[in-house]
């Protein structure tokens, strides 16, 4: 029983969400990385580790045009494993719900846009979450995000030691 308690405390995030950005050219792509902390890392549903990192990058041709496209998006499988995709549509985009035979957009704080990582989610599960650039970081926090031994066998993906690494990775051509 100590076990499902301690998984279940992880369920929430009591110090508000941690999500990262960082974005820069790669190659020939403008690369912006979405970046998720989990204290916990599992396996098949059991904790494996003390620290986790999940993060997702979307390639867009050129950040300055009027209307980027989406060249491809990259989703972490592990610490240097990327699932690609270069077909992408917009719906992959927005989260829909399904509403007797047919789904529609949902909006969420006023906008229809976000990621998803599953194609429903429970409206329970539909939360913004605060993100911030490794550039509004205090120098202090990028310090200590740079520190390997700070976070176990986890790799930190936008970190100065593993960010090129990462973009490599997960290069969707």
């Amino acid at each position: 029983i100590g076990l499902i308690i301690h998984i279940a405390a992880c369920k929430y995030a009591p110090k508000g969400s941690q999500v990262y950005g960082r974005a820069r050219w790669h190659k020939d792509l403008w690369a912006i990385m979405y970046t998720w902390y989990f204290p916990k890392g599992f396996w098949m549903g059991f904790p494996t580790r003390r620290h986790d990192w999940k993060s997702v990058v979307v390639w867009i041709d050129n950040p300055s045009l009027e209307e980027p496209k989406i060249v491809g998006v990259s989703m972490s499988e592990s610490d240097t494993k990327y699932n690609k995709e270069t077909r992408t549509w917009p719906s992959n985009f927005v989260v829909t719900e399904m509403e007797g035979p047919r789904s529609h957009r949902t909006y969420i704080n006023g906008s229809n846009t976000s990621f998803r990582f599953q194609n429903q989610m429970p409206m329970s599960l539909k939360l913004a979450q605060d993100l911030i650039t490794w550039e509004q970081l205090t120098d202090a926090a990028r310090v200590a995000l740079n520190d390997n031994a700070k976070f176990g066998t986890a790799e930190v993906p936008f970190s100065d030691t593993h960010y090129e690494d990462h973009l490599d990775n997960a290069w969707p051509l």
